[in-house]
């Protein structure tokens, strides 16, 4: 993580390979390696190495939470949609929340998938503000916060207004998940924004 926080993701990769080749059946070890080749845009082997840490154990470190995004982010929607459902049957999800995806896709294409994931983790932030208590904690990025998750899938959205004011929640409440903003893909898109590069400098990880 610090490593891709300073922008030094090759360093990263080099050990997450290595860590692997050390211990080849550790799945924890393989969904890190896959984060790494994420944030180098190393699509296809990220998404080969999250098929093999699913088929060893999808239990561990939600493999499909993260091929979710990948495919997101390909336009591969079909993929995606699949790969939601999976994490979050997974997650304990009940067969009418996999229905209502089903649903909502059919009706509303990709875009109303992410809306309703939106809804979901928008509803489980408050829930946690009022509680205190951390929700959805086997969930993909539950350690990172929800409010640099809904970020995200603004951003993938290309909703950039809304994708930046949850992004600023998640700094003022110094979320883990901010720390690779300066590697992350999924704000590529964003970069030259003024609003991303301030951002950066409040983390002090700008150039």
């Amino acid at each position: 993580m610090y490593l891709m926080a300073q922008g030094q993701p090759d360093e990263g990769l080099a050990e997450a390979r290595r860590a692997v080749e050390l211990d080849p059946l550790s799945v924890f070890l393989r969904n890190h390696l896959a984060r790494f080749l994420f944030i180098q845009r190393r699509y296809t082997e990220a998404i080969e190495a999250l098929r093999t840490a699913a088929e060893m154990d999808p239990n561990v470190g939600n493999p499909h939470g993260w091929l979710f995004r990948i495919y997101a982010l390909l336009g591969r929607h079909d993929e995606a949609v699949e790969a939601l459902k999976l994490s979050r049957r997974l997650s304990g999800a009940s067969p009418a929340e996999l229905d209502s995806i089903d649903r909502t896709y059919a009706r509303s294409g990709w875009e109303g998938v992410f809306e309703l994931e939106i809804e979901r983790l928008t509803e489980e932030y408050r829930a946690e503000l009022e509680t205190g208590e951390i929700l959805g904690t086997e969930e993909l990025g539950a350690d990172e916060g929800k409010p640099i998750l809904i970020a995200r899938l603004y951003a993938i959205l290309g909703r950039t207004d809304q994708a930046f004011e949850w992004l600023d929640i998640a700094l003022q409440e110094r979320r883990i998940g901010v720390l690779s903003l300066r590697v992350h893909p999924i704000w590529d898109g964003l970069r030259s924004d003024p609003r991303y590069t301030a951002a950066l400098r409040r983390m002090n990880l700008s150039d």
